[in-house]
Order: structure tokens, then C-alpha cells, then sequence
């Protein structure tokens, strides 16, 4: 259905404030919809995109596919259909994928009931600008979420501290401190809110921080979409490589050893993940920088997430912060990963041994004569 439409089912079944929306399936036959469906000018219908291969974790589209609001008639509706779906074949949406190596996967269409918002803004649970800070960045404005996310008004942007989140991803109001621009108008509690449910999304994606749209309609804040915050680079550490490659590296002696080294931890989370560790780019497991090893901690916190270990295990790679223990699931999950692991190190002194039948025809005896097998 696109990860658009998944994520908003993920957040109702969550308990959040979702807007009532019916899914249209890639191919599907639109009429059943259309006849279910009748909307009016004091209840309209807004029609959105959600390709197959939309708001991943690698890439947004954003701006690349339709959102038509305001539809107050099935004949508007039929047509915002038609439109959303012909979007996924313009000239501009087609070179988007390919520059990206993606396929034709088709167009999956979102029908909600339209919001009129008040308020509206978009919030990033890390600030995309400076993540290893642990603040919640927030763009908001009067109005419809459209000023915003199209670019037509200037945001009002504020910053909000989380100074505590326990075990759960339970976060107190209290536990939030807010830095407003001078001439900032927004009501504090409800930034406080949009800031507590951005790191509490966070928290249920395992960690993965979250770019999310919303609306306040002056009694109900409405969640409208959550995706992956795809603009953050990588975040590179020394906090393992220190204890694993310290000291000074001098570039020859890396150029050889970088293989090595991202090879071993490919190969070990690989033999962990199975299936799990497709689409992981393990050659950008290590870097240097300043004749000193770093290692990726954005990717390494992307193979905890799929391994289920708990959503603070970048935190633990970045600041060193506790972690604690992966889920029961979790862990059955990747049992068999970890015996296949187990197997591999009980076979290493056979291993060892049939490289060394293989060496020894190369090797001397004290008496300097190649060795018979």
C-alpha cells in the first residue's frame, strides 16, 4: 500500500489522532470507492499519493507525486483520483526514481477526510541540521498544513528540549523545555505536545528518527504523516573504533585495512540478519578522518533496528547513554542469526586447520625440504 498509507494505519492503530481515510490499492478499480464516497463543501475529501516506493527510509519523493485538497463532489473526487495516479508517470516523478535505482512499483491512493486546521506544521524528532543535538525541531504556522509543507509562508521554527524519557518512551510535559523565536506566536502547550509525540513516535520506530506532518483544528491535534528523516547524514563515531582501531592510521596501511574491516562486520551481521540485511551498505561501515578510525554509526543504528534491539542503541553508539535490554521477541528473532554465528566460530579450528593443509606444501621442514601431504 506505500509506506505513506502503512504509517498512517501504524498511527492509528497506535491510538493517535488519524483523519478517517479509505485506501485505494495500485490497480484497483476506483468506482466502489466513488460510490461509498460523497463528499460537500462542509465535509470535503482530500486525495494523496503513496507510491509503492514513497517516504522510505532511503528516499521521500518529496513533491514528486499529487495531493489535491478540497474536494467537495465525486466528480471532483473521480478526477483528483485520476490525477494522483497519472502523477506517478510524469516525466519529473519517472527520472526520480531511476536516479535512485528504483523500480515501477504503481501508485497506491489515500482518501481522507480534510482537516481545517488552525494551526499547522511539520516536526523532526532529531533537527536535521545539527542531529547530535537531542532537540525536536519545529516549523509551524496559522492556517492549513498546505502553507507549510508547500513552501508559501515562512515557518515559524522553535526547538524543543527533551531532558527525560523513560524506559517506556513515555515523556512528561514538564520534562520539555521550549526555545521560541522572539516573535513567535504559537501556543507553548501545543508545541510541548508536538514535541512529545515526535520523540514518542521516534521511540515506537526503534529509534528512527521521524519527519511528521500535523494539524490543530482548536480542540484536536491530527497526525497527517510520519515518514524517515532521509536529509540526515551519516553520523560518524569513535566511540567503538577508539577500543577496536586506536591510535594514528596512516592512509596506506587504511587503504588495506578498510576492506578488511567493513568486510568482518558485514559478514557478521549478514550471518545475523539473514534477510534482514538487504539494502545495507556494509563498504560504509568505516572511515577515516584526521588519521583516525570512525565508524558509522547511522548505518550501525540501522542494523540494531532491524536486529529489534531498543530504540535509544544509537544514543549508546553516539553519547555512550544506557541501553536497555532487547525485547524477549527480539531476541528470538535472532536466534537462529546468533546460532548460525555460534557455528561458524565452532568451526574455526577446522577451519584453521584445512588453511594450513593447504599452506603446508609452501612450507620447510628444519631441513629446508618442501613438506609431503
Amino acid at each position: 500500500m506505500g509506506a505513506k498509507a502503512a504509517n498512517l494505519s501504524q498511527l492509528k492503530r497506535w491510538g493517535y489522532a488519524v483523519p478517517d481515510g479509505w485506501v485505494l490499492p495500485a490497480g484497483d478499480d476506483p468506482e466502489p470507492l466513488l460510490a461509498l464516497l460523497n463528499p460537500t463543501s462542509e465535509q470535503p475529501l482530500v486525495v494523496r499519493s503513496s507510491a509503492i516506493d514513497e517516504d522510505t527510509q532511503q528516499a521521500s519523493a518529496a513533491g514528486q507525486y499529487l495531493t489535491l485538497l478540497n474536494l467537495s463532489s465525486r466528480e471532483e473526487l473521480d478526477e483528483a483520483i485520476y490525477q494522483c495516479l497519472a502523477s506517478y508517470h510524469r516525466s519529473g516523478a519517472v527520472k526520480y526514481r531511476r536516479d535512485r535505482a528504483q523500480g515501477e512499483a504503481g501508485m497506491t491512493v489515500i482518501v481522507q477526510r480534510q482537516i481545517q486546521g488552525t494551526i499547522s506544521g511539520v516536526a523532526f524528532s532529531r533537527d536535521p541540521l545539527d542531529q547530535l543535538n537531542p532537540y525536536v525541531a519545529i516549523e509551524a504556522v496559522w492556517g492549513g498544513a498546505s502553507g507549510v509543507v508547500s513552501g508559501q509562508v515562512t515557518p515559524q521554527r522553535y526547538f524543543a528540549y527533551v531532558s527525560q524519557v523513560s524506559e517506556t518512551g513515555e515523556i512528561a510535559e514538564e520534562n520539555i523545555t521550549l526555545q521560541a523565536p522572539n516573535n513567535g506566536d504559537i501556543p507553548e502547550a501545543l508545541l510541548k505536545t508536538v514535541a512529545r509525540i515526535a520523540r514518542e513516535i521516534e521511540t515506537r520506530y526503534r529509534g528512527l528518527p521521524q519527519d511528521l506532518e500535523w494539524t490543530y483544528d482548536g480542540e484536536q491535534l491530527w497526525l497527517l504523516q510520519t515518514r524517515p528523516i532521509t536529509t540526515l547524514e551519516p553520523i560518524w563515531t569513535r566511540k567503538i573504533a577508539a577500543e577496536v582501531i586506536p591510535g594514528i592510521i596512516p592512509p596506506l596501511t587504511w587503504s588495506i585495512n578498510r576492506p578488511l574491516v567493513c568486510g568482518v562486520w558485514g559478514d557478521l551481521f549478514q550471518l545475523v540478519l539473514g534477510d534482514r540485511a538487504w539494502g545495507l551498505d556494509f563498504k560504509e561501515t568505516a572511515t577515516l578522518h584526521f588519521s583516525r578510525a570512525y565508524f558509522n554509526a547511522t548505518l550501525l543504528g540501522s542494523i540494531f533496528l532491524r536486529m529489534g534491539l531498543p530504540p535509544e542503541s544509537l544514543e549508546f553508539l553516539t553519547r555512550g547513554a544506557k541501553m536497555s535490554r532487547p525485547p524477549l521477541i527480539s531476541t528470538l528473532q535472532n536466534l537462529p542469526g546468533l546460532l548460525r554465528l555460534l557455528g561458524r566460530e565452532l568451526r574455526l579450528a577446522q577451519d584453521f586447520d584445512a588453511i594450513a593443509i593447504i599452506l603446508s606444501p609452501f612450507s620447510t621442514s628444519s631441513t629446508n625440504k618442501p613438506r609431503r601431504i
